[in-house]
């Protein structure tokens, strides 16, 4: 069965957060984060990734989810995608930031999407994406492109039914592989498949059992450390907070409208023990046909009195199973300076444990060091100092040794 009402990502890559808002419809809606340039960090101790992404929404998105709740709607799905990149099974310290978000115009929207031609539709995005690239200063540069849409570009077996199920996100975080291939086609973990790796060649994983797979591991620490655009640090912006659990704004009735379109509905016709399992829908004029696209309702949808789906159970939540943003502590009192005389540096550090990340939570944005100049006074005559600075940042220094 064909579902009309879907949406499609296509992602490029140049050559999970929200500034002001601009309704002009002429050529785009544009959210924009501003702040000063920005500095890349080189130490062992503090290697944080961020992969930058701005958001292309094509006006067929805009027209579904409206106005009103478009901008709620994209936060949430990309505060998703970020907490897969963080699950502990891959590995790494990765933040997927969202920096821009790009809503066009109509008459744009259907310049880029060559309905029947995928391959037509990917270059006018990566095209258009580039032009974005270089109109922006380094500092409001992104990493990537994700161009979200509605319009059906292709044969229906190209499509995946794009709402908050594990569909949708496979699509986003499979577009942000850095250099990781599907598992059992490109590399030896065919047995991870079943079990619902993330980088399964199909759609199995749920998001209560989905883990990257040993080989995505692999390649992606194989090549990590040689990214370091992703080392930048994003921009300082202002998006709205978003609640702990992407379940508590979006009811099972809003995901069913998300999965199959309007009309649709949890579907109450037969009785299911556990609802959080899968999310079964039916529509208003035929409420005894229900379907699914195997996924299960968002964690933190409620589930019953009291009670809230969380990987894949229904259950009542704790304060230690929510996700936990990381806050800095204080700043540490300066260290001695590098020289007595003549110019020399002292550094102070803070720690990103008030509190600290936890559950998915993102880590604190901003630097760790700090330092100062100090012993300006010019040194006595026939000093000898036996290491002199070479080079100092604000995240490291080094010394030689005569």
């Amino acid at each position: 069965m064909i579902e009309l009402m879907t949406e499609v990502i296509l992602v490029s890559s140049p050559g999970p957060l929200l500034g002001s808002l601009n309704l002009n419809q002429n050529q785009n809606l544009l959210w924009s984060a501003s702040g000063s340039a920005r500095r890349r960090r080189y130490i062992e101790e503090a290697e944080l990734f961020n992969i930058e992404v701005l958001l292309a929404v094509d006006y067929s998105v805009l027209l579904f989810h409206g106005r009103d709740n478009i901008q709620k709607y994209l936060l949430t799905l990309m505060n998703i995608v970020n907490e897969i990149y963080q699950d502990h099974s891959l590995g790494a310290n990765i933040n997927v930031v969202l920096v821009r978000i790009i809503m066009l115009s109509p008459t744009k929207s259907q310049e880029l999407i060559s309905v029947g031609n995928p391959q037509k539709s990917l270059e006018n995005v990566c095209g258009w994406s580039y032009l974005q690239q270089r109109e922006q200063s380094h500092a409001e540069q992104h990493d990537h492109t994700i161009y979200l849409t509605r319009q059906e570009f292709g044969p229906s077996g190209m499509q995946d039914s794009i709402h908050f199920n594990v569909m949708k996100i496979n699509r986003i975080y499979r577009n942000l592989l850095l250099g990781m291939e599907h598992d059992g086609e490109a590399n030896n973990c065919a047995d991870d498949v079943p079990l619902g790796s993330i980088m399964s060649p199909r759609v199995q994983a749920t998001f209560h059992r989905y883990h990257w797979s040993r080989c995505s591991w692999r390649e992606l620490h194989q090549y990590l450390h040689l990214y370091d655009c992703l080392r930048d640090d994003p921009f300082n912006h202002d998006w709205p907070s978003q609640p702990q659990l992407p379940g508590f704004q979006y009811s099972m009735d809003q995901q069913c409208r998300f999965d199959f379109g309007p009309g649709y509905s949890l579907c109450t016709a037969y009785t299911t023990l556990d609802p959080c399992k899968q999310l079964w829908c039916s529509d208003y004029n035929n409420p005894f046909f229900c379907k699914t696209k195997k996924g299960p309702p968002l964690d933190g949808t409620k589930c019953g009195p009291g009670k809230h789906c969380f990987k894949g159970f229904c259950m009542k939540l704790t304060p230690d199973l929510l996700r936990q943003d990381g806050g800095w502590g204080m700043w540490s009192s300066y260290g001695s300076c590098s020289r007595t005389c003549g110019g020399g540096v002292r550094f102070r550090t803070r720690r990103c444990d008030n509190p600290a990340p936890a559950n998915g939570g993102r880590t604190c944005f901003g630097n760790s060091y700090e330092f100062q100049l100090c012993s300006h006074e010019e040194c006595p005559p026939l000093t000898d100092f036996r290491s002199v600075l070479l080079c100092c940042t604000m995240f490291y220094c080094s010394t030689v040794f005569y």
